[in-house]
């Protein structure tokens, strides 16, 4: 398993993916499926959110950076254009206690929403970090993975939206890893 909670299923020829890809993100129950061909994902997309939803379309060399559609578990579908990524208004939308690319904060969330917050398994991307994991009333809550703008990592528990509890924090530049039991920890050790 990935340190970020991902399991990434497939075929694998002279080291690189080939074929049919299956991108597993455990912490949330969420799937990708992509097909590779020397080493990298082509620009069809397919991901299943945990709820049963579905979002299709084509990348540009990664990128959702066209229209998506959205298919709900009950049929119906909700076209979704993308920029760079996320969607083009900016808002995102909810649907049934979901968020799609929800705005929440200075980023965008995709997951269980209650009470106008992330409030369940989701997870938050902006420009300062990229989280997967559990949340409770808006607040990072429960076991997560934390990515930072410079690569550094954190993956572990958290409460109250501070890392707390045990997990570990892989340190890029230095090659270099710390484990153990954090207290209140609200940014990384400088």
């Amino acid at each position: 398993m990935h340190f970020s909670g991902r399991r990434t299923i497939g075929t694998w020829l002279d080291n690189k993916m080939e074929g049919d890809v299956i991108f597993e993100y455990p912490l949330t129950g969420d799937f990708r499926y992509a097909i590779a061909e020397k080493g990298y994902a082509t620009d069809a997309y397919k991901f299943v959110y945990h709820n049963g939803t579905i979002l299709e379309g084509t990348t540009k060399r990664g990128i959702r950076d066209s229209t998506f559609t959205y298919t709900f578990k009950n049929g119906s579908t909700q076209e979704v254009e993308f920029k760079g990524g996320f969607p083009a208004d900016k808002e995102g939308f909810v649907k049934d206690g979901f968020a799609y690319f929800k705005k929440f904060k200075d980023g965008y969330y995709s997951g269980d929403w209650k009470k106008n917050a992330p409030h369940g398994k989701g997870t938050f991307s902006s420009n300062d970090l990229f989280y997967r994991g559990d949340w409770i009333d808006g607040k990072k809550e429960g076991e997560g993975y934390i990515s930072y703008p410079d690569d550094d990592t954190y993956r572990g528990s958290f409460k109250n939206d501070v890392r707390h509890g045990k997990g570990i924090h892989r340190f890029q530049e230095l090659k270099s890893y710390m484990e153990g039991t954090f207290l209140k920890i609200s940014w990384k050790a400088q």
